[in-house]
């Protein structure tokens, strides 16, 4: 993968992260259960990301 690639899917990463805490925001959830939703889907683009880059080669 070039490095254009890498900083674009950091900065695309980095977006939905930041989406999905201004969405749990939104709800009313509490700053707390805000971050423990954004470190989940964390968890799950990394692992997505991982698996895919694995089967890329």
């Amino acid at each position: 993968m070039s490095t254009t690639a890498q900083i674009v899917a950091i900065i695309s990463v980095l977006g939905s992260l930041f989406l999905v805490t201004r969405n749990y925001s939104s709800l009313g959830l509490s700053m707390n259960q805000t971050v423990k939703m954004a470190l989940i889907w964390a968890v799950i683009i990394l692992v997505g990301s991982l698996v895919i880059s694995h089967l890329a080669g």
